[in-house]
């Protein structure tokens, strides 16, 4: 079985916040949770703050380890979420959302 982990990020922020944010929140992914060189990192995207702490939210009842990023230079607030790796039953938690796209 191929191993995913997923990061999400908000796209009401400027693209190179973006790119940073996802960088960041992969990272951070990887040193908490001991992300395996061979996992397949999934990129969705949602369309604002609401919606990523909706989903960090529903990530949290779901009892599925994440990390969520904040970025208080700019004053934005939560900017994205990495997930740990992500077992095939979980990755329902994401149908909903979009593959990132520039």
């Amino acid at each position: 079985m191929e191993n995913y982990f997923y990061v999400v990020v908000r796209t009401d922020i400027a693209m190179a916040d973006q790119m940073c944010q996802v960088a960041h929140a992969a990272a951070d992914a990887g040193r908490m949770f001991c992300i395996p060189a061979d996992c397949n990192l999934v990129l969705l995207q949602v369309k604002d703050l609401a919606q990523l702490e909706k989903l960090a939210e529903q990530l949290r009842e779901a009892e599925l380890p994440h990390t969520v990023q904040d970025e208080p230079d700019d004053e934005m607030g939560h900017t994205a979420l990495a997930t740990a790796v992500v077992s095939l039953e979980q990755r329902r938690l994401f149908r909903k959302f979009r593959l990132w796209t520039a």
